[in-house]
Parts: structure tokens; sequence; C-alpha cells
């Protein structure tokens, strides 16, 4: 599998293979089925532009006020091309995106493309309702767990606390593939306690991990 180039400061080839055998092992003791999947973001920064551009251009106002104002017409338009270049280059700026987009509209975003994406990816489709989403959003740094009916009706979203701290973890270490193992050996556990393998355990869903921007 090849790794993005967004994805290749915390994730490489060889941890792509030992999710995947994390997976393949706790499905083994397990009716569940887990999808692993990483985004690149999930939130929309359209109006980042837009608000830096609005305080770019407060600021060069105060500057051309205060001081800009007495010098000549070339030193104003220096000036002022600086701050535009500045603007462009600040806006493509991932922390400045963080920072010009509420924690709020972060967090809700990323839920609802994880609900998106357990639909896309037929994770509800499971013969006895037991497949589960671990879906990281990478720009947003956060983790959402999603379960099926059978699953959600017997593992209470508090259960996956310690899943979503460890894999939260991972990524700020930038050891993301040691996180996604980590986790996934957490959810095999907890499924295995409420929904132990049978005689007769299909893996319905690919084991891989999913990567998508």
């Amino acid at each position: 599998m090849d790794i993005p180039v967004w994805l290749s400061k915390y994730l490489s080839r060889e941890d792509t293979e030992l999710i995947e055998g994390a997976v393949e092992r706790a499905e083994k003791l397990t009716m569940g089925e887990i999808v692993p999947m990483v985004v690149k973001s999930s939130s929309t920064t359209n109006h980042v532009f837009l608000s830096l551009a609005f305080f770019m251009l407060s600021l060069y106002l105060l500057l051309f006020l205060f001081f800009v104002e007495e010098r000549g017409a070339f030193f104003q338009g220096g000036v002022f091309i600086a701050f535009v270049l500045l603007l462009f280059f600040l806006e493509k700026k991932l922390w400045v995106q963080r920072i010009l987009t509420p924690a709020r509209d972060r967090a809700f975003q990323v839920e609802q493309r994880a609900v998106k994406e357990f639909y896309q990816h037929r994770v509800n489709r499971t013969e006895k309702s037991t497949g589960i989403l671990i879906f990281v959003s990478l720009f947003e740094h956060q983790v959402v767990v999603l379960g099926d009916r059978a699953i959600s009706s017997k593992i209470p979203k508090a259960e996956w606390d310690g899943l979503v701290k460890v894999l939260v973890q991972g990524i700020k270490k930038r050891r993301m593939g040691q996180g996604f193992v980590e986790a996934i050996q957490i959810c095999g556990g907890l499924l295995e306690a409420h929904f132990p393998k049978e005689d007769t355990n299909p893996n319905e869903l690919s084991n891989h991990l999913v990567i998508k921007t």
C-alpha cells in the first residue's frame, strides 16, 4: 500500500501491514468486524481565507494609519504586497486552519464524516450487526469509534475511551501505526468479552487500513 505524503510522517508501509495483522488476530477471537480508517481531514476550511484576510487587512490599515501613510507610494505598495503574500502563505498552514476553526465545529464535522464512512464502507452490513469503525481524522487529531447495533447495545460509548486515548497519543507522537495496533488490541478484548467467536466466523469486511483524503 502506498502511503500519501500527508500521512508519511505518521505511518509507514510496514505499519499498515502490522495494523492489518492486528485486525486479523483480533477478529479470530470475536464475531466483531473491525475496520480501521484514517482520513486527511474532516473539517471544511473555506472560511479560513476570509477570516485571515479580514485580520490581515485590519492589521494593514492600522499600520497604514500610524506608520505606512507617511511613507511614499512605493513603500506603501511594497508593504501591501508583503501582506498579501503572507496571507496566502499562512492560509495553507495547518496550525492556522486549526486556530481559525472552532474546536466544537471540528469535533462535529469529524463525527459527521465518521458516520458517513461507516455507511459507505458497509460497516453496518455484517450478518450479526457487529461491525465497528475505528476512525482517525488526522488534521483534527481526533478519533471516533462507531459500532453497529449489536455492539452499541452491549458496549457503552465510555468503554471506548481507553482505545481513543491510546490512538490519539500515537498520533501526537507520530507513531500512528503503534497506536492503531494497541487500539485494535483493546477493541478486540472488548469485543471478545461480549461477542466471542462461534463455530462459523467468516471475515465479512476487509482487514486493511482504509486511507482517504
